[in-house]
């Protein structure tokens, strides 16, 4: 009997250590599904940016406008009707866009060094060379610098977004693996563990409860692509 009496709350205090244990897991599985969703959300609306950037010379705008709209899928907004909260979200998305510091958007070809930019008679302040789009399949394939014509007129795009973390406890437990200056804070660092090098655009997304995604999609030319400025680094 005084055997028994000793036992008595054993079953209680393993139930608190695995149901902690369960509830991370639980909450991590959550939180992956929803990176999954952004992420797939992410790949389409690289890819409409890629098609209205070429469509549109490249520009910046229609590569900004298109990816916004398809963004605006992961987030909804208020509004009187159904149009008018998409109208917001997307708007929302636009200003995120443009102030850089939640969505990037990098150019990665044709790369600033081709050599096939050539001066443009239409030169403006946004642009001052372009690649010619015309009779590719009849051009010279001669490789410069390591690019032909040809592959120099497929545009190519890199988009990083910093989703959100909503789950419980995720955010502190990501910032502190992935952060170098979260783990000089922690009273409690990890023995011998190392945070990775992230980029400042990176960094700024995990201080701020996010994590970066990148998602990258590739369209064949069908205007001449202009060399409007873009982001140069986004990691």
């Amino acid at each position: 009997m005084c055997g028994q009496t000793l036992q008595r709350g054993q079953a209680m205090v393993e139930t608190l250590i695995v149901m902690f244990v369960t509830l991370i897991l639980l909450f991590g599985i959550i939180q992956f599904g929803l990176f999954y969703n952004a992420k797939t959300v992410l790949n389409y609306a690289a890819f409409e940016a890629a098609r209205a950037g070429s469509l549109n010379y490249g520009s910046p705008q229609a590569i900004n406008y298109a990816l916004a709209r398809s963004l605006a899928a992961l987030e909804s907004s208020s509004g009187t009707s159904q149009y008018e909260r998409y109208l917001n979200s997307q708007t929302k998305y636009l200003d995120r866009i443009d102030a850089g510091d939640s969505i990037c958007v990098e150019r990665i070809n044709p790369p600033v060094s081709s050599p096939h930019w050539q001066p443009s008679a239409e030169a403006d302040g946004y642009f001052s060379r372009y690649i010619p789009n015309d009779h590719l399949r009849y051009r010279s394939a001669q490789i410069k610098q390591g690019m032909s014509i040809q592959e120099a007129n497929l545009l190519k795009i890199r988009v990083t977004y910093c989703h959100a973390i909503i789950v419980p406890f995720y955010a502190t437990i990501i910032k502190r693996l992935m952060l170098a200056s979260a783990i000089d804070e922690d009273p409690d660092p990890l023995p011998d563990y190392v945070a990775p090098n992230v980029g400042q655009f990176a960094a700024q997304c995990y201080q701020n409860d996010s994590v970066p995604i990148e998602a990258q999609a590739i369209m064949r030319m069908q205007t001449p692509v202009r060399d409007y400025s873009f982001t140069a680094d986004c990691s």
